[in-house]
């Protein structure tokens, strides 16, 4: 079961009264500051496609958390709170927090240019598209590339920045710095 909690700055009849009228809804919930709904897990891209047409269609902007559980009302005020930095969208709690941890993270502006200057754009792109995808298989299909290709320029990367790619704890430092 899918859950999406929609935020909205007003609210519209129509677009409340399509959504609960929606045959994918199984669990309507309107609230002081947001909307909940539920729906089977298989139709999460399907229903993302339809708050973005109601969206377009109504001229009524939103934005919205999806989760696999339903979350507790003091966590969702807070993710709520984290959202208003964030463009309309529909978004994960993942994408919410690291959103927020990159928000609060400050690493000198230096430190940066420095990583730039040693390591080219084509390995920034890879590196960031393999963070995204947890796959050499994916990423090089993905950028049209050998994943002999990928590798070196993974060891390029850390040969230049003393960044490996491929632990976890580098690959976040990399995100932060370059996404």
């Amino acid at each position: 079961m899918q859950h999406i909690y929609i935020i909205q700055d007003k609210t519209n009849s129509d677009f409340i009264y399509y959504l609960k009228s929606n045959d994918y809804v199984k669990n309507f919930k309107e609230k002081e500051t947001y909307i909940s709904l539920s729906f089977d897990d298989e139709l999460l891209p399907d229903f993302i496609d339809l708050l973005n047409s109601l969206s377009n269609d109504l001229f009524l902007p939103y934005k919205a958390i999806s989760s696999p559980f339903e979350i507790p009302d003091n966590i969702l005020q807070i993710l709520i709170e984290y959202l208003k930095n964030l463009p309309q969208n529909t978004y994960t709690i993942g994408e919410i927090l690291i959103n927020q941890i990159k928000k609060n993270l400050s690493i000198d502006s230096y430190i940066k240019n420095y990583f730039l200057s040693s390591i080219n754009q084509e390995m920034v792109e890879s590196a960031l598209t393999y963070i995204e995808t947890s796959s050499i298989y994916e990423t090089s299909k993905k950028l049209y590339i050998h994943r002999n290709t990928l590798n070196y320029r993974f060891d390029t990367i850390y040969k230049k920045t003393g960044l490996n790619i491929r632990n976890m704890i580098d690959a976040f430092v990399f995100f932060i710095l370059f996404s």
